[in-house]
């Protein structure tokens, strides 16, 4: 509700010239092109925060440590801000990784959001020294991963190959059958990881177009190559990471 606005995010992160902006728009009730969800990617510039959109897809960071029956429930009335109840899908790779996401459609952007460290396999992979580019990193691995180069935390990169293909099977699906124009990544710490990895694979690979990527409490995932690779593919000026100077993961 517009009244409620005021207690709907945490301002100490934000700098004023944005609250008042988005307060107003909470206040007016009207459609403004800046912050509706569903048109958010297409207005998005590199000067531009799309605040509605990073609340938006804060609540669904954190709704990516629910099961999937909690999250089904949370999309059976589907419609709400646009989104199609039949496209959501939960995302599991079990013990073969044990990677999970989920994604869902709204308006003609397919929604991506990766879960962050639960589990002692999580912590395995965030804690894991070991890079892309290793010399003894296992064939079997490398075709995981799909290419060692480049480099890149070989933890990250692992999980994101375990998930890849059921993802974009999806991607594939929810563009034929809900036309999904384009993707957009997101994910809390271990899940924003995945989110920067996954987005410069599919766009790498040109499995579809990716519009934007909104990290929170993500880590680095990468180092300069990876970083110059994942300009050349027009993603940094796509991507926001939020994130506090306080926080031990950034």
């Amino acid at each position: 509700k517009s009244e409620d606005a005021t207690g709907r995010f945490d301002a100490l992160f934000l700098k004023p010239e944005n609250i008042d902006t988005y307060l107003a728009f909470a206040a007016s009730g009207g459609e403004d092109d800046n912050f509706l969800v569903a048109r958010a990617l297409r207005n998005w510039k590199a000067d531009k925060v799309p605040l509605e959109l990073c609340e938006f897809l804060a609540y669904k960071s954190v709704l990516a440590y629910e099961d999937e029956d909690a999250l089904r429930a949370h999309f059976k009335g589907g419609g709400w801000r646009g989104m199609v109840a039949e496209s959501f899908e939960f995302f599991d790779t079990g013990k073969n990784g044990d990677t999970q996401g989920y994604g869902f459609v709204s308006g003609t952007t397919a929604f991506i959001a990766m879960r962050g460290t639960t589990s002692v396999d999580d912590w395995a992979t965030d804690l894991s020294s070991a890079l892309t580019t290793d010399e003894d990193i296992a064939e079997e691995t490398l075709k995981l991963i799909g290419s060692a180069v480049p480099r890149r935390h070989l933890g990250f990169a692992s999980a994101w190959g375990h998930a890849a293909p059921k993802i974009e099977e999806w991607a594939k699906k929810v563009r034929n059958n809900h036309g999904a124009e384009e993707l957009c990544f997101t994910g809390h710490s271990l899940g924003g990881a995945l989110a920067l990895i996954g987005a410069h694979d599919f766009a790498k690979r040109n499995v579809a177009k990716v519009g934007g990527v909104i990290t929170f409490a993500a880590p680095k995932v990468g180092g300069p190559e990876f970083v110059k690779h994942y300009s050349e593919l027009g993603l940094s000026e796509r991507t926001l990471r939020c994130e506090s100077v306080e926080d031990l993961v950034t």
